[in-house]
């Protein structure tokens, strides 16, 4: 069992080896939409400094674990985490929490490494697992979300009467009023620039909003529907997560290492974490 470790945007530049690892430890995973291989390249086009580092964890010769780590003060790494990012790009093949596995890769990124941060972790993906002497992990933000284990018609009538009767009621108004809704799909790469433009415009968003984080999602959705994939692989229990009375906890890990050394009695000792003293 080792960790390995390559500059992270060079081996995203091109579909080579590294690209293809994710790819295929993606598809074997839990395969959310917010690691795949076309967002992580965005992401890194766009946000990246060239400091990230791309890291892999092999098992008996088997690709079990890959993620881009950044370093973000000296002795300090975090999992890369733009803000357009929901979820830290932390990508394993099963939802164990990854104990020994962060352990081993704080001894094996470069320098001085004292701490790695493993943020924004999403519960349905990994593991939380209790706090130690050496480990802690903290709430960031409450979610929600929606399991459906039918088809949508079956969903949607199992919904409230006075909720279904409402938005009927709706669409009556709108149809008096003139206004038409539809529903339209597009997976052409050439629409997704506008596409992504339109959306952010209806959100509200004033126009220096509309520069890097739509980059990013203008060149990750075109890349996916180059290669006859929708835009975004979500399933409908992923695309509608917002309206949910089943919350849960993203939260963020820390693991510090966990070693001592002796100074003369006459030098103040500093504490880095509750398990390192110097």
């Amino acid at each position: 069992m080792s960790w390995h470790t390559v500059p992270a945007a060079p081996a995203f530049a091109v579909h080579g080896d590294h690209v293809q690892r994710w790819t295929a430890l993606h598809g074997v995973s839990a395969a959310s939409p917010l690691l795949a291989p076309e967002f992580v390249a965005a992401a890194l086009a766009v946000f990246g400094t060239g400091r990230e580092l791309l890291v892999w964890h092999t098992n008996d010769g088997a690709v079990d674990t890959m993620a881009i780590v950044t370093p973000t003060r000296f002795g300090v790494w975090e999992t890369f985490q733009p803000a357009q990012a929901p979820v830290g790009l932390w990508l394993q093949r099963d939802s164990n929490a990854p104990v020994a596995l962060l352990a081993g890769l704080l001894r094996a990124l470069p320098g001085p490494a004292l701490m790695l941060g493993l943020t924004q972790c999403d519960p349905m993906l990994i593991a939380r697992a209790p706090d130690s002497a050496t480990m802690r992990s903290t709430d960031y933000i409450q979610t929600a979300r929606i399991s459906i284990d039918s088809d949508f018609d079956s969903y949607w009538n199992a919904r409230g009467k006075n909720l279904r009767a409402n938005l009927k009621k709706q669409r009556a108004r709108l149809r008096q009023d003139g206004v038409s809704t539809r529903l339209a799909i597009s997976r052409a790469p050439h629409d997704m620039a506008q596409a992504v433009a339109d959306w952010k415009r209806a959100a509200g968003r004033p126009p220096a909003a509309l520069r890097s984080a739509p980059a990013m999602h203008r060149a990750a959705f075109t890349v996916r529907c180059s290669k006859g994939l929708p835009p975004s692989a979500a399933p409908v229990s992923t695309a509608i997560t917002w309206a949910s009375n089943l919350p849960r906890w993203i939260y963020a890990w820390k693991v510090a290492a966990a070693w001592s050394c002796s100074r003369p009695p006459t030098t103040r000792h500093w504490d880095v974490s509750s398990r390192r003293r110097c």
